[in-house]
C-alpha cells in the first residue's frame, strides 16, 4: 500500500508492506550516496539489510531515547 503525504510545500510517500525492508532498492535513489541513520534500539541486522542494498552507504547509530531528540544530535549527524 502506497499513502501519499501532500503538505503545502512537500509530497512522500509512504509505503507500507510486508517485507518492505527488502525492497529499499525500489523506492530510495540507490546510486547516489546514502545516509542511513539509525538508533542503539534497532536491531543490526535490520540495519544491515538495508546497508546491502545500498552500495554507496553508511551508517550513523544514535543512542536510543528522547534525549538524543536534540539540537546537539543534529549537529552531530551534519
Amino acid at each position: 500500500m502506497k499513502l501519499n503525504v501532500d503538505l503545502e510545500n512537500h509530497s512522500y510517500p509512504i509505503y507500507i508492506e510486508r517485507s518492505a525492508i527488502h525492497k529499499v532498492h525500489e523506492y530510495i535513489p540507490i546510486s547516489r550516496k546514502i545516509a542511513i541513520i539509525t538508533d542503539t534500539g534497532v536491531p543490526e541486522k535490520w540495519v544491515n539489510i538495508v546497508k546491502e542494498q545500498c552500495p554507496d552507504s553508511f551508517i550513523c547509530t544514535i543512542l536510543q531515547g528522547e534525549p538524543s531528540k536534540c539540537f546537539d544530535q543534529y549537529k552531530n549527524l551534519l
